[in-house]
């Protein structure tokens, strides 16, 4: 990867040599932007399942910068909650109640208690209780719910009960879903999901594009080195500069 610093037509060398640092900086950001972009780009081109909260997920990813332009990070994004119930220690039981007069609580009586991530995508009309539980059993409910989620599924759809949406089940008491969870579920192959890694493919590819940069990169790159000053695209307010920090993962450079 090469650049060169050219003396362009007026300013003096003393000029030149004394803007040096700042087109160096300048150069940094045009290559922090480009990499920022392209990791975005990188994850959601895995992200084609056309599920629903795979579609939110999607829209949600994004990258800001510091105002100097030396920090960036990419990240999820989305006006609406990514994570309604932590799905990694909540467990979810249903009872028949004279007031649940819905068929389809009936059949999530039967197999409770049920890992949040594993309730069928239904509209129900009963309420859903939750409660906390430790990781390792909220694991032992999800691998037995997956082994009949599909057969229940199907006695739901028989049952004629309306699809999700947004592709999680929903309630009297609210919508149970987890798309941070969900997404972790995603990258690292979960029991219960299917394992499409994105993150990590991201990652790694930041070091196949530092030892080859794109040719918009570089081009901007040398219009940088050149004195064309490249302004932040999307600056990260401080209150998204402290949720950044706390992960530490999803941030490069």
């Amino acid at each position: 990867m090469k650049f060169k610093l050219k003396k362009l037509p007026g300013p003096s060398l003393e000029r030149l040599i004394a803007d040096i640092p700042s087109r160096i900086e300048n150069l940094s950001r045009v290559i922090g932007q480009g990499l920022a972009e392209r990791a975005v780009k990188t994850v959601n081109s895995k992200l084609l399942d056309p599920t629903p909260w795979i579609k939110v997920y999607s829209r949600s990813i994004t990258f800001r910068e510091t105002a100097d332009g030396l920090n960036f990070a990419v990240v999820g994004l989305s006006e609406s909650p990514l994570s309604k119930v932590d799905a990694s220690t909540t467990l979810v039981k249903f009872t028949n109640t004279e007031d649940q007069d819905d068929p389809g609580i009936s059949e999530l009586v039967v197999h409770s208690p049920w890992a949040v991530d594993q309730i069928p995508p239904f509209v129900f009309n009963g309420t859903a209780v939750s409660a906390n539980a430790n990781p390792d059993e909220v694991m032992m409910a999800r691998e037995r719910n997956n082994k009949i989620k599909d057969q229940v599924t199907t006695i739901l759809k028989n049952l004629n009960l309306p699809k999700s949406a947004s592709g999680f089940p929903i309630f009297k008491n609210g919508e149970y879903s987890d798309i941070k969870f969900m997404a972790r579920a995603m990258e690292l192959g979960i029991t219960g999901h299917k394992k499409t890694v994105h993150w990590s493919v991201a990652a790694n590819k930041i070091g196949d594009y530092l030892g080859r940069l794109p040719s918009s990169i570089k081009q901007n790159g040398q219009k940088a080195l050149n004195g064309v000053k490249f302004s932040p695209i999307v600056v990260m307010s401080d209150e998204e500069a402290e949720k950044f920090s706390k992960i530490r993962s999803s941030t490069w450079a």
